[in-house]
C-alpha cells in the first residue's frame, strides 16, 4: 500500500546532523540520494585516533571520544571487574583508551577487536596499571598499544588475547620496559 507523504515545509531547514551508521555506503545513498542531504564531512580511519579537548564543559561538547566502550583520562584508583564491551558494527576506536591513568586494576576485561583497527586497548603515559584475564573476542592487529614515554609498571596478566596478530606495540616513545607480558 503507497503512503502519501505531506512534504517539509519549505521553511524548514535541518542544519547539523551527524549519523553513526553500520553500513555507511548505504546511508549515504538514501540520505544523499533519497532525501537530498549533502554530505560535508565524513571520517574515517582518522575518527578512531581523534584526541579529546583538555578541558570541555559538559561531556557531550567533546564530540566522539577515542575509546567505544571507555575512556579513562587523569584517573587514579581505578577498578574494574567482570567487564564486556561488544558492538553491533565496524568500530576502529580501540575498546579502552587510558590517558594519563594511574593505579589501575582491570580483571576480566572481555573486548571485540577489529582487524582494520590499530588495536583493541591503548594506553598512554600511564603508570601501574594491571590487566589480569583479559580476553580478545573478536580479532585485532595488535591487543594493547602503548604511546607515550611517561608509562610504566603496566602488567599484561594471564587471559586469552590470542585473536591479536601482536600482543603489544609502542608508539611515540613508548618503552617495551614499560609492559610485561605473562601469557
Amino acid at each position: 500500500m503507497a503512503q502519501n507523504f505531506t512534504p517539509f515545509d519549505s521553511r524548514v531547514r535541518i542544519g547539523h546532523v551527524h549519523l553513526k551508521v553500520a553500513d555507511l555506503e548505504r546511508a549515504l545513498k538514501f540520505y544523499c540520494g533519497v532525501l537530498g542531504f549533502e554530505l560535508q564531512q565524513k571520517f574515517g580511519r582518522q575518527a578512531a585516533v581523534r584526541d579529546v579537548p583538555k578541558a570541555i564543559g559538559e561531556y557531550y561538547a567533546a564530540g566522539v571520544f577515542p575509546a567505544y566502550g571507555l575512556f579513562a583520562r587523569q584517573v587514579r584508583g581505578l577498578t574494574l571487574n567482570n567487564v564486556r564491551f561488544e558492538i553491533a558494527a565496524s568500530d576502529l576506536r580501540p575498546a579502552v583508551v587510558f590517558d594519563h591513568v594511574q593505579d589501575a586494576a582491570v580483571n576480566g576485561l572481555n573486548v571485540q577487536g577489529d582487524n582494520n583497527s590499530e588495536s583493541a586497548l591503548r594506553i598512554i603515559d600511564s603508570q601501574d596499571v594491571l590487566l589480569s584475564a583479559s580476553r580478545l573476542l573478536k580479532p585485532a592487529p595488535v591487543f594493547l598499544q602503548v604511546e607515550g614515554v611517561d608509562n610504566g609498571n603496566i602488567i599484561v596478566d594471564g587471559g586469552d588475547i590470542s585473536k591479536a596478530a601482536a600482543p603489544l606495540a609502542f608508539k611515540n616513545g613508548a618503552s617495551e620496559n614499560s609492559v610485561k607480558l605473562r601469557a
